[in-house]
């Protein structure tokens, strides 16, 4: 596994005293990220609801990231390599794809 790069875990999120944001901040409470919605828009629940729901998806990485690579992990010592079920070569290639996504760097200019 390559070296972490990203801001270590645990994360947490709260919302702030205004009620308009959510926080997401690492365990020495340097902010990670900030959702926050509109009031004003008809749709507040809704913005609301789905900003709570990505503060809480971005809190959670570095413990999914961490339960992904112990799967990996897992998997590759289970079977001695090529000689695993499909099921297994699955779930090996799934997480692998999923690290990956995570740990690659940055694209210049990336959508």
């Amino acid at each position: 596994m390559s070296d972490v790069k990203h801001t270590p875990g645990p994360w947490a999120f709260h919302l702030n005293k205004s009620d308009s944001l959510f926080v997401v901040r690492d365990k020495e409470k340097r902010v990670i990220c900030e959702m926050s919605w509109h009031s004003q828009s008809r749709e507040f629940y809704t913005l609301r609801a789905e900003s709570e729901a990505n503060a809480r998806l971005i809190a959670a990485a570095p413990d999914m990231l961490e339960s992904i690579q112990k799967l990996l992990d897992a998997a590759d010592d289970s079977d001695g390599g090529m000689y695993g079920t499909l099921s297994t070569r699955f779930v090996r290639e799934t997480v692998r794809a999923a690290i990956d996504r995570v740990t690659a760097p940055a694209v210049e200019g990336g959508a």
